[in-house]
């Protein structure tokens, strides 16, 4: 039975022996068709010291008798013994012989083998049993489960260049076409497909025995039931991954195959509430004689469960979510009949649509394959009510651009009817939100004037409050701070009505804002907590959460940074939003910037730009660019600096954000440090009279701008920290050798190292600039290069991208590499006039 190693499943392993060695006798492996359960029971059995132990295949045993002479054939009963019907005795005394027997396929036998088994292990003391299975066996007393799921699709740190799916595709794919892994284009491929793949080893092993023939890019495009076949000459179990699901499949009664087949409606994950709304079995009890006889769906999810075709999604104690492996919902899909599909569709619909906006966080793939299907049926009202509940929840996950365009479309069809004008209204002023939230002033401010005409033109006096307070926070971005009080204050007046807790809640939110913007803390903090009390009170728990992180500004602003820092974890600890995640993590990151701890500071930016690029906010792209940019300037790195704040002024201007705009600007301020400390007297005058700007009059960018201030406590830090002029080239001594790990984990610039390895994406870029330096000396490598070399497989916007190699040289640059690390007009190389040795993996 010895095998090669395996791969990928090192903790299952390791859990599996400790709980041998903890002493349980039955441990049952569980989880669904081509998750590798044989192959890990394998491995187990390898581990042992000693002759290998048996192994019992049971794939097509279906009986108590199957099962007995299944095992007997293995242990070494005699035929006599098999055919006087005395063999469970023989197996039992035959077990005293064995520390372990693997019973392979239990799937079939659950039943007719539970009490066979529960009797050898009460006369049989020493020998245990590994089973695996798709279902636990039921014996309670005795059986340990460890349920096994897909291989991870990441590795450490969310790397998804190290993940245990991708090793064990290029190890199996390596017998195919052994180069494979000497190609970046195609691990990068191979990472994406095996996420298609969920990490299911049998579907992986299928891709890669293909890779004979097909690249990873190739075979990930093509139908998975096409592809995920056996090549013919390839023995195995299953021919192919729909093969080991419909073994599964066949096992059900038509109850559990109709709750199966609609259960595949849902994207994503869903609650057992949401299930028992959208799973109609009411056709099947109308075909039994007997109605009673089918299950609830309650208890049918129960044996889905237990039959690893419905798996647990997620776990947060409060509430558990359900979901299906990818495989099996479109095996389950194929199986459902057009009609049907249709009508479980519409409860599908019918069910998200009523959700409130809140609950649309955790099902935001179920809204949005709702609302296509609410517009695709024509029904308009639901599917305007659903779009505007979707608002929050896809400002936090994104992506938004293809929110944004069906909204433009939904608005173009409302306008055609005039009598659907509070249809039109509702989706005028999500856009309204939406824009706003984005930063995107000027189509915001556009959109609030037809929103609030149409709210005046219905009399509906709540819209038209709610309008005046999105565009209130519109006003002070695009610089009309005394408008946008204005604005707000007006929509606190009670006349026409009592003013909603939310319309108060997001009118005091901006107005915090403003006093925030101003420097009146005061002012900012008492509205502030204003809000945040109405938005506890109506269980708002992301309105809450950015109040809190507000006022933790409003605290850093008048120096209780510590203070402030307890606030921003409150509020990361709190929201579910990724792009307010975002925006927390950044806010931790000026925090670490003003305390001088600029790698923490430069690591919480990076992390954060990550986030807004993938949803698409801009706004918080271009802040983020600014202060990437003063770090990069207090690094002296000011190449890397001055792009960084380019890009942030270009974002400023188009998106006609005044805060931005400033921001950009008087990130110079720390450029012109840099500049001073190297001597330069002009850079220190043009800081001082750049400062001047900054801080003279009444309507002075520091009087109207949180990130301005923060801007010029920083450059007083800089200032503080000037040096004399560098000496010149002429004065300074030899270059001594310096000598770089072959894996770039550390550089040595004489004899003293400098450890790197703790910066992965770094160290592999320092890794690949000497290996080029050794190879071909004075060969620059691009930002693209450095970037997949840094961060195999990941795809990112090309701007992200080249920030983030710009920070990592500049780490090195920091770390002692400044007069190595040299740029041309084709990329970065090392000094050739620098004589660079290559040592091991550890420095001595």
């Amino acid at each position: 039975m010895r095998e090669g190693p395996i791969v990928g499943r090192e903790r299952d392993l390791r859990a599996v022996a400790e709980l041998f060695a903890q002493g349980e006798r039955l441990v049952t492996l569980v989880g669904p068709p081509g998750v590798g359960k044989t192959r890990l029971a394998r491995a187990v059995a390898d581990a042992q010291p000693g002759p290998a132990p048996p192994l019992c295949d049971l794939t097509e045993a279906r009986t108590a008798s199957d099962l007995v002479s299944a095992i007997a054939n293995v242990v070494g009963v005699a035929p006599r013994d098999v055919a006087d019907g005395s063999a469970p005795e023989a197996i039992a005394r035959m077990l005293e012989e064995h520390d372990l027997l693997v019973l392979d396929s239990f799937d079939d036998l659950v039943v007719a083998g539970r009490p066979l088994l529960e009797r050898w292990l009460s006369e049989s003391l020493r020998v245990r049993f590994l089973v695996t299975s798709r279902r636990r066996i039921g014996l309670a007393s005795s059986e340990v489960v460890h349920e096994l799921g897909p291989l991870a699709t990441t590795g450490e740190r969310g790397d998804r260049s190290t993940s245990p799916a991708l090793r064990l595709f290029l190890a199996l794919a390596s017998r195919a076409r052994p180069r494979l892994a000497d190609s970046p284009e195609a691990v990068a491929d191979s990472i994406e497909l095996v996420h298609v793949l969920e990490g299911f080893p049998l579907a992986i092993e299928l891709a890669a025995a293909r890779m004979a023939i097909m690249s990873p890019r190739e075979l990930a495009a093509r139908p998975q039931p096409d592809a995920l076949s056996v090549p013919r000459g390839h023995a195995r179990g299953y021919t192919s991954l729909e093969a080991a699901i419909a073994k599964s499949w066949d096992a059900l009664t038509p109850g559990e195959r109709t709750v199966l087949a609609q259960l595949s409606v849902f994207h994503g994950s869903f609650t057992v509430h949401a299930a028992e709304a959208v799973v109609d079995l009411s056709e099947l009890r109308g075909r039994e004689a007997r109605a009673e006889t089918v299950p609830p769906i309650l208890d049918i999810l129960h044996v889905l469960r237990d039959s690893s075709l419905v798996r647990i999604a997620r776990d947060d104690g409060a509430e558990l979510r359900l979901g299906m492996h990818r495989a099996i919902r479109e095996f389950a899909e194929l199986r459902l009949a057009e009609a049907v599909r249709r009508d479980t569709k519409d409860r599908h619909a019918r069910w998200f649509a009523s959700r409130s906006p809140a609950d649309l966080y955790d099902d935001l793939e179920n809204a949005t394959a709702a609302l296509a299907h609410l517009r695709s049926a024509g029904q308009r009202e639901s599917a305007i009510a659903l779009i505007a509940s979707l608002r929050s929840a896809k400002l936090a996950y994104g992506p938004l651009e293809p929110y944004l365009a069906a909204l433009d479309e939904m608005i173009a069809e409302a306008s055609s009817n005039v009598s659907n004008a509070p249809g039109l209204l509702l989706l005028r002023t999500t856009r309204l939100a939406t824009l706003s939230a984005l930063g995107s002033v000027g189509e915001a401010l556009a959109e609030s004037e037809r929103a609030a005409a149409i709210a005046t033109q219905l009399g509906d006096v709540a819209a038209h409050r709610r309008v005046l307070a999105i565009a209130g926070g519109v006003r002070l971005f695009s610089g009309q701070e005394e408008v946008a009080i204005e604005t707000l204050e007006a929509t606190l007046r009670a006349e026409g009505g009592p003013v909603p807790d939310d319309v108060e809640e997001l009118a005091r939110r901006h107005l915090g804002y403003v006093w925030l913007q101003r420097g009146e803390t005061a002012a900012a903090i008492q509205a502030l907590t204003r809000a945040g009390d109405l938005a506890r009170a109506r269980g708002d728990q992301e309105s809450a959460a950015s109040i809190v992180a507000n006022l933790g500004l409003a605290l850093q602003d008048r120096g209780d940074r510590s203070e402030a820092r307890e606030h921003y974890l409150r509020a990361l600890a709190s929201t579910k939003s990724t792009v307010r995640r975002a925006y927390y993590i950044g806010y931790e990151g000026t925090a670490a910037h003003e305390d001088g701890d600029l790698e923490t500071a430069r690591t919480r930016y990076e992390e954060a730009s990550e986030i807004v690029a993938k949803v698409g906010d801009r706004r918080a792209l271009g802040w983020l660019a600014a202060m990437n940019a003063a770090v990069a300037a207090r690094r002296d790195a000011l190449e890397w600096a001055e792009k960084a704040r380019t890009d942030a002024e270009r974002i400023g201007a188009e998106t006609k954000d005044v805060n931005l705009i400033w921001l950009a600007r008087f990130t110079r301020l720390e450029l012109h440090a840099s500049r001073a400390r190297s001597g330069d007297p002009e850079a220190h005058a043009e800081a001082l009279r750049l400062r001047a700007e900054a801080t003279t009059g009444p309507a002075a960018p520091a009087s109207r701008s949180w990130d301005v201030r923060l801007m010029l406590r920083l450059f007083a830090t800089s200032l503080a920290s000037e040096q004399p002029a560098r000496s010149t080239a002429a004065d300074a001594p030899s270059s001594p050798r310096v000598t770089v790990a072959r894996d770039g984990t550390w550089f040595a610039i004489g004899e003293s190292p400098c450890q790197v390895g703790k910066y992965r994406a770094t160290s592999r870029m320092l890794a690949v600039l000497a290996t080029s330096r050794e190879r071909a000396p004075g060969t620059a490598m691009s930002v693209n290069t450095l970037f997949r070399a840094g961060w195999p497989g990941e795809q990112i916007q090309k701007s992200s991208a080249a920030n983030r190699v710009r920070v990592a040289l500049a780490a090195l640059r920091s770390l002692g590499l400044r007069d190595v690390l040299l740029h041309n007009g084709d990329g970065y190389l090392l000094d050739t006039s620098v004589a660079i040795d290559r040592g091991g993996d550890a420095a001595s």
